[in-house]
């Protein structure tokens, strides 16, 4: 358990441990691939093929 009086090392290496977890790793990785596929357009292309693929439909990608 940390607290107020917990070495300063200590809480360093809690947070350090806690961000090394696979799932936690996701996140920022994901945030990322979003930005480089806006980044390079290709998510227009995406949003253009799925409103083929949806836009006859009722609701189609509810824009």
């Amino acid at each position: 358990m940390l607290d107020a009086s917990s070495p300063a090392w200590l809480i360093m290496q809690k947070v350090m441990k806690s961000t090394q977890s696979f799932s936690m790793l996701a996140i920022p990785f994901f945030v990322m691939s979003g930005s480089v596929m806006n980044y390079g357009g290709i998510s227009d292309k995406m949003m253009d093929f799925a409103e083929v693929l949806t836009g006859h439909m009722k609701g189609g990608l509810a824009r």
